[in-house]
């Protein structure tokens, strides 16, 4: 028998069992039939999908179902009858070389099969009131929680069981409400795709399948965590009125080891990477179905595309409106938001289907490539006033790096430009605005060698924050960018001619940031942008002492009363859209 050829694809030989050879020799006690069967997996049939798909089966060879059990689930021509809960149903497969009769091999296969699907009664109108509720969001708190990256601190690296039972969420939520965060984005899984919650999926296509499986179920190499800790958090965090996003990476399968990445199709580039994209939205169905409308959104890294640690052309890995059924099968109105990485300027590669917002990371402001330096070559990095604003949101690392590492680091900004920097982003951004980033440790503050579950200073800092943005919450919190007074996107403080707007949900009041005051005590703006008339009465916020507003022609002039002054920071004032 000539030897069984498996193909070439990204540079890589797709061979999911240990082999790395080019060819296999088929000798007589391993056939190319046998070959097949050792190395394939069922894909589960997702939400309403009507029959089993049967292997990719290689040229000259075919699939056929032998028999399942128990019985009456899935007929023998791959037909569904959904079972009244969710099951394992066991399918014995039969491969056959239609060249040469006696070369066949048998496997049997689990399958899971869930009970019928039933979409969410969501209304198209729900859907909107619910992207419209992160389009007037302005404050988050970016959190990686990252097993092999997050340390405690000792400087040790806790396991993902002890990252995963051991985060103190009360005292998270409790935090992260003194910070005023309007909501918070969390690693549910990176740097392996480890979710920290137990995953069925990444047990049936990876640590099951491994060779040696004692030794891939051990905590220390297991592809998901014991327990729920998204659930724990997600409770916590409503309790507190604040939303949770997931943080995902549907292309880190450069980081698998080679072994898991043959066993998931990370490289192999065939049918549109399609065994790659058929693990991914299992994973991703089993997470919407596990939490539901508990999470608001989904924040994607990667930009979907395939680089192979850039060994390999970059090109798109992800099947983008394929996974967009699946992210929104179980929640209709999650905020869907793909960081835009390095490319700030321009439409990033490739063209995104899969996601309504854009996100901008930011590790250092004066960085040209993940900063603020391609926009504003003079940004400075302890200026706010020259950080170049932008309609998407800002992922910024205050903390010392995406995840704690180092208990001492201090926070990057102060807490005033900060504050400077979040009114910007609100009077621009309509995709939430302005998502402050640091990492967390596991265990409780009292048992932390640092007395706090944050690095350095970073919850004073953040405290420090929220006391100049608590006084004027109003004015921030759940506004819209201003329509009145428009802040050109990428647009910086320093080039405005006083200041910036923000308007409430509903449109009836208009709020003056007065960044750059004039030197009496008048301020004079031109006409409404949006064609609006404005009127009293006006006053400043918090204080509600009343300034004076009139119209002059097209104009309005505001003047602050005897014994009022300008704030050096901010002054703010509350006007009435007519």
């Amino acid at each position: 028998m000539k030897p069984f050829t498996l193909p070439i694809t990204c540079g890589i030989l797709l061979v999911a069992a240990a082999a790395q050879a080019q060819t296999i020799p088929a000798p007589a006690s391993v056939t190319a039939a046998a070959v097949a069967a050792q190395t394939t997996i069922l894909a589960k049939p997702l939400r309403d999908t009507p029959r089993l798909a049967l292997p990719a089966a290689p040229e000259g060879f075919r699939w056929t179902i032998e028999s399942t059990a128990p019985a009456g689930i899935i007929a023998p021509d791959g037909t569904i009858t959904r079972p009244p809960a969710a099951t394992t149903v066991a399918v014995s497969l039969r491969v056959q070389n239609l060249a040469t009769p006696a070369d066949a091999a048998r496997v049997t296969l689990g399958v899971p099969v869930d009970p019928p699907y039933t979409p969410p009664a969501m209304s198209a109108g729900r859907v909107r009131e619910l992207r419209d509720h992160y389009e007037r969001q302005k404050l988050g708190l970016f959190v990686h929680y990252v097993p092999s990256l997050t340390i405690d601190t000792h400087g040790t690296r806790p396991s993902i069981d002890t990252l995963a039972a051991d985060l103190d969420v009360t005292q998270f939520a409790r935090d992260a409400a003194d910070f005023g965060a309007e909501y918070v984005i969390f690693t549910v899984m990176h740097l392996k795709a480890r979710p920290l919650y137990p995953s069925a999926v990444n047990q049936r296509w990876r640590d099951d399948r491994r060779a040696g499986s004692a030794t891939g179920k051990a905590p220390d190499n297991r592809s998901y965590a014991a327990t729920d800790l998204i659930d724990r958090l997600a409770t916590a965090l409503a309790a507190k009125g604040i939303d949770l996003h997931l943080y995902v990476h549907p292309v880190d399968g450069h980081d698998f080891t080679s072994e898991d990445r043959k066993l998931t199709g990370w490289d192999d580039c065939s049918n549109n990477h399609e065994t790659w994209n058929t693990f991914q939205n299992e994973l991703y169905d089993e997470l919407g179905r596990r939490y539901g409308e508990r999470i608001k959104g989904l924040w994607f890294d990667g930009m979907f595309i395939h680089t192979n640690h850039k060994k390999s052309p970059r090109h798109e890995a992800i099947q983008q409106d394929r996974l967009r059924a699946t992210l929104l099968a179980y929640n209709p109105g999650l905020a869907l938001v793909g960081n835009v990485s390095s490319e700030r300027v321009k439409n990033p590669y490739p063209a995104w289907t899969g996601v309504d917002y854009r996100a901008w990371e930011c590790a250092r402001v004066t960085d040209k490539g993940l900063g603020f330096a391609k926009i504003n070559p003079a940004v400075k990095e302890h200026d706010a006033r020259t950080w170049p604003g932008t309609k998407e949101q800002v992922a910024m690392i205050v903390g010392g790096n995406w995840w704690a590492s180092d208990k001492r680091a201090a926070a990057k900004q102060s807490p005033e430009d900060l504050f400077l920097y979040l009114v910007l982003q609100a009077a621009v951004s309509n995709s939430g605005g302005l998502a402050i980033a640091a990492g967390c440790f596991p265990g409780t503050a009292a048992a932390n060698t640092n007395g706090n579950i944050w690095e350095g200073n970073f919850r004073e800092t953040m405290l420090a924050l929220n006391s100049h943005v608590s006084p004027i919450a109003e004015s921030i919190s759940n506004t819209r960018a201003g329509r009145a007074y428009v802040t050109p996107d990428h647009a910086w403080l320093d080039q405005t001619e006083w200041g910036v707007s923000t308007e409430s949900a509903d449109g009836k009041t208009i709020y003056l940031h007065v960044i750059k005051p004039p030197a009496g005590r008048t301020l004079t703006l031109g006409p409404a942008a949006d064609g609006s008339q404005l009127g009293g009465p006006a006053m400043i916020l918090p204080s509600g002492i009343a300034v004076e507003f009139k119209q002059e022609g097209s104009a309005y002039q505001i003047t602050l009363p005897a014994g009022a002054g300008w704030s050096p920071l901010d002054t703010v004032i509350k006007v009435r859209r007519l």
